[in-house]
């Protein structure tokens, strides 16, 4: 069989380099419409892709990271009227939801991308989240809710009912934890119902961290 040419195999690389680079482009000028449409200022969206990707600039992220971000926020409404072009797959994006939740809850280790992918792979025996079709995520978002429960939050069918509860779960763990936070919940009761949905995605952000940070304080205490 003859060999390719060095130059058509030099071209291929380059052609799929620049494929690359420009799916990325689009995917990052599609994340600023999303962040647009949403209304969101710019500490807003940073937090909004700090809770979502550990990462606070769309330039940062990876192809999977990106695509978590435009279904979240293809979930919260952007791009409505838009090309058809940007994909919205709701059964992803509810899976990544509750596994970010449960990171904010601290009762997953790791809320990245691979711990998600191998958990999924654990209970489906698909590698990877984004290969999910929406009759495959049933057994995954089921076995998202029952780690939930065992941290005492329920998860509401409605979407902004899941997020108000989980800020809810959040609170009564970090008084169970012993933080002073009373003074706090008790503003948080009187002011809950007038939170939009992006400020309740950065006050669980917010919260988590809180939450991880004093359970490691008290885990170092206890050693």
């Amino acid at each position: 069989m003859a060999r390719p040419k060095a130059g058509s195999v030099a071209g291929g690389f380059g052609g799929a380099a620049a494929a690359i680079a420009a799916a990325r482009k689009s995917e990052i000028a599609k994340i600023k419409i999303g962040a647009k449409d949403l209304r969101l200022d710019d500490d807003t969206y940073r937090d909004l892709l700090q809770r979502l990707t550990g990462r606070r600039s769309a330039a940062d992220l990876s192809p999977a990271q990106r695509g978590a971000v435009l279904d979240h926020m293809a979930s919260q409404g952007a791009f409505k009227g838009r090309s058809k072009s940007v994909p919205t797959r709701p059964h992803i994006g509810k899976i990544r939801a509750l596994w970010i939740s449960l990171w904010n809850l601290a009762a997953i280790d790791d809320g990245g991308d691979a711990a998600l992918n191998a958990f999924v792979c654990r209970q489906t025996g698909v590698e990877r989240v984004d290969w999910l079709q929406s009759d495959q995520s049933g057994s995954v978002i089921e076995a998202l809710k029952v780690i939930a429960a065992r941290y005492e939050w329920h998860v509401p069918a409605d979407g902004r009912e899941a997020k108000v509860a989980l800020i809810d779960t959040q609170w009564n763990w970090l008084l169970a934890l012993g933080e002073p936070v009373a003074m706090r919940i008790a503003e948080w009761e009187e002011r809950k119902g007038s939170f939009s949905d992006q400020e309740l995605d950065v006050a669980a952000g917010k919260l988590g961290a809180w939450i991880r940070a004093a359970k490691a304080g008290g885990e170092a205490a206890s050693r």
